[in-house]
């Protein structure tokens, strides 16, 4: 029978290890660097019929505080001693004289920092969370450095001030004063997985002006997931990522943009956020021929619509690398076009390399490139 308290006793107190600074627990790394003459409440598991004693002792072995409590009560309020060093508290739990015992050192100093981790308390599936140490106050401090850990064990080369946690488990960062030994903890539990909203999207859409044409999560198409989501454009030819505000559903109408370009939806729950995104290629009523014959009169222009040019630049290159044809605006390049000629002399049959660009007035551009052949 005492054999099997023993060990039920055992697991109880090694499990409030997890629980908090507060709480009693064995180990170096739960050490904990109190303020000289602050009262600290230390906290056991509550063990039916257990008795308690207390135990402050310094570094030489000089009992300071001593309580033994037959009340059965697993709290206990000690004052930290005056005076700045390193002492041990200890505790032991006694179920009929089957007794169990855990110890602290505490390390009494003048400093007192009050420390907490910023991010989220759990971990989105194949995803990672960025965890921040914040000072919230601290006392006679002028500089600090920081150790993570994780399940206890040190973790190589984690010692700035955040540390990003793509693993379950329990963190805990050390947080030194620089030019002492004191140093402080504080824990994070990163135990529990959320999976990630579902998001399917098409890898490319094409988008002709006046068309309509829908895009979105063809995995909640009718918007009833309860998801929440954000969409945003990066436009072709453009570096500058524009957010559209106005637009929350889980699909939109491209119509109604009016723009092509890589398309980014979010798609969040109260736990986890994903994003995907959709090449958009709009369908431009321009183009080049494959081919032209001068000697039959015919001209090298673009072809289509000019409906909402702002500018047209179409250059013309020989296989030597010579500029033979330029137009600047939408007027040459659709109807004066190049006659085949190159300072007044007919230029030879062969392949040539044009480039193209094209300025919309809704902001969009459109580039170009490729080969068009010279018949005769």
């Amino acid at each position: 029978m005492k054999n099997f308290k023993n060990i039920i006793l055992a697991l109880i107190l090694s499990l409030t290890s997890f629980l908090a600074p507060s709480v009693l627990a064995s180990g170096n790394v739960y050490d904990v660097s109190l303020k000289c003459g602050e009262t600290k409440s230390f906290t056991v598991a509550n063990i039916p019929d257990a008795k308690y004693t207390w135990t402050l002792v310094d570094n030489f072995g000089n009992v300071i505080f001593e309580k033994i409590d037959n009340s059965t009560r697993n709290v206990c309020d000690i004052v930290i001693p005056e005076e700045e060093g390193l002492y041990k508290l200890t505790v032991v739990a006694d179920v009929d004289g089957c007794k169990e015992e855990l110890e602290n050192r505490i390390l009494a100093s003048k400093i007192k920092m009050d420390l907490s981790i910023d991010g989220k308390d759990w971990l989105c599936e194949t995803q990672s969370t960025l965890l921040s140490v914040e000072i919230n106050s601290a006392s006679s401090v002028n500089g600090v450095s920081y150790q993570w850990f994780k399940d206890d064990a040190e973790i190589s080369g984690a010692t700035n001030k955040t540390y990003l946690a793509n693993e379950v488990g329990i963190y805990k960062v050390k947080v030194t004063v620089a030019g002492t030994s004191v140093s402080f903890y504080e824990t994070k539990d990163l135990t529990e997985v959320k999976e990630l909203p579902f998001l399917e999207v098409e890898e490319e859409a094409q988008y002709k002006k006046e068309a309509e044409i829908v895009i979105g999560n063809n995995a909640d198409w009718d918007n009833d997931r309860g998801y929440t989501y954000e969409w945003s454009v990066k436009q072709e030819g453009t570096n500058l990522n524009v957010k559209l505000p106005s637009e929350t559903d889980s699909k939109i109408d491209l119509s109604k943009i009016d723009k092509a370009g890589i398309f980014t939806v979010k798609a969040s729950d109260k736990f986890c956020s994903v994003e995907a995104s959709i090449n958009v290629i709009r369908w431009y009523n321009v183009g080049m021929p494959t081919g032209f014959r001068p000697s039959k009169g015919e001209k090298l222009t673009l072809v289509g619509n000019q409906q909402g040019i702002e500018s047209v630049k179409l250059q013309i290159f020989d296989r030597n690398g010579v500029l033979v044809y330029e137009a600047l605006n939408a007027d040459d390049a659709f109807n004066s076009g190049w006659n085949g000629k190159y300072n007044g002399d007919d230029q030879r049959i062969d392949g040539y390399v044009y480039f193209l660009t094209v300025n919309f007035d809704n902001g969009e551009i459109l580039k170009k490139k490729g080969s068009v052949s010279l018949l005769r």
